[in-house]
């Protein structure tokens, strides 16, 4: 079954977009070639019709932003069950989560690549600099590539090593300076 809908979820103009080989086998609100707001009632069903992998993906995603926001004494949420439920991919929210390949990667986004397969199709392998086995970072791009959004993929140790990438000179300075940078989007937004 050809499953087809918008080209991702969340909010289009958040300052964290996530990229991602897979869309669910589910008829998303929205049209071909948008990014719809979602809710934890579409996340739930989801999870219900597509399986546990999704529920991980979910999870994950809402842990790392959790614990993020949580590092630059920026989070608003008491947990991130809360933050997944209230916030992650809503049209209020600061998440998207792409399911095609970007035209480009707009560098006042913090970028997440979601697995070194997808990275490679979309041939930034060569164009990264791999800094452990699992990580990569291109300044310019704002762009990190990750493990897949999974527990044991993308553990609670490697959610850490991702912060601190984040945190550190590892990305563009320039652009996270700039006017509505991901980080100044991120530290002023109240959730």
């Amino acid at each position: 079954m050809q499953i087809c809908g918008p080209d991702g979820v969340g909010n289009v103009h958040g300052p964290v977009q996530v990229y991602m080989a897979n869309r669910p086998a589910f008829d998303l609100p929205g049209e071909a070639g948008v990014v719809t707001p979602i809710d934890i009632h579409i996340i739930n069903s989801i999870n219900a019709e597509c399986g546990n992998g999704w529920r991980k993906v979910f999870n994950v995603y809402a842990k790392w932003i959790f614990s993020l926001r949580e590092g630059l004494a920026i989070s608003k949420t008491s947990t991130w069950q809360t933050y997944r439920d209230e916030q992650l991919l809503t049209a209020q929210g600061d998440t998207a989560l792409w399911f095609a390949p970007p035209a480009a990667f707009n560098p006042k986004n913090l970028n997440i690549v979601m697995g070194k397969t997808y990275a490679g199709q979309l041939e930034l392998t060569q164009r990264v600099n791999w800094v452990s086995a699992d990580f990569a970072v291109c300044r310019q791009r704002n762009l990190i590539v990750t493990p897949y959004f999974d527990y044991r993929q993308l553990t609670n140790e490697k959610i850490g090593f991702l912060n601190y990438l984040i945190r550190s000179q590892l990305l563009d300075e320039s652009a996270t300076r700039q006017e509505g940078s991901w980080l100044q989007v991120l530290g002023n937004k109240k959730c």
